[in-house]
């Protein structure tokens, strides 16, 4: 399933952080919330984020932090129904417009998180190769990622900030659930990708 990482794919991308088996065992456990043997696109990029902490030099924490499992569930989004800013997409009538696709400020937060993992040196922009397996693993048509790509890059720099970042993830999460992608970035989501977040959005 190429929404899921096996055990032995994982430890090959894992593994490259040059980080003790025994570290990466733990950063494993941690992630695999659901214990079934394999990482979900939101389980691996709470993966990512964890293995970026211990090279920071920070403690692996015992348990999942809530913002970190937070941030998964709202990556992952529900498959159908369910409540939130999806379902809510799912319900609108016609085109998908700015209104429909805003995403809340949990899933903002948790998209900021999802971006602070795969950016551990700090940079504040992220380039293709940061976010290749995170596209790879999501599912989605590669067409439909290099739309969804394009069109969250506003500056057009072939770089994301966190907020164009977010833009992407959060198409990726709506496509994940079968919903039509805009033709072009929404109003809304495009004040996302241009608001200033180290004052918050």
């Amino acid at each position: 399933d190429a929404a899921y990482l096996g055990a032995d794919e994982s430890r090959e991308l894992l593994e490259r952080s040059g980080l003790s088996h025994l570290e990466l065992a733990h950063v494993w456990s941690l992630a695999d919330a659901d214990g079934d043997g394999q990482l979900s696109l939101p389980e691996f990029a709470c993966a990512m984020h964890l293995v970026a902490m211990c090279r920071n030099g920070v403690d692996l924490p015992p348990l999942l932090p809530p913002e970190l499992s937070e941030s998964a569930a709202v990556l992952l989004g529900p498959a159908s129904g369910g409540s939130g800013v999806a379902a809510g997409i799912g319900a609108a009538e016609g085109p998908n417009t700015g209104a429909e696709l805003m995403p809340s400020r949990d899933e903002l937060q948790g998209y900021r998180t999802l971006f602070e993992g795969l950016d551990p040196s700090g940079s504040g922009r992220l380039g293709p190769d940061d976010i290749y397996d995170l596209l790879e693993r999501s599912g989605v048509d590669p067409l439909e990622s290099s739309s969804i790509l394009q069109m969250s890059d506003v500056d057009a720099d072939g770089f994301l900030t966190v907020g164009e970042f977010a833009c992407a993830v959060h198409l990726l999460s709506c496509r994940r659930q079968g919903l039509p992608l805009p033709p072009a970035l929404p109003p809304d989501l495009r004040q996302v990708a241009v608001a200033r977040w180290d004052v918050g959005v």
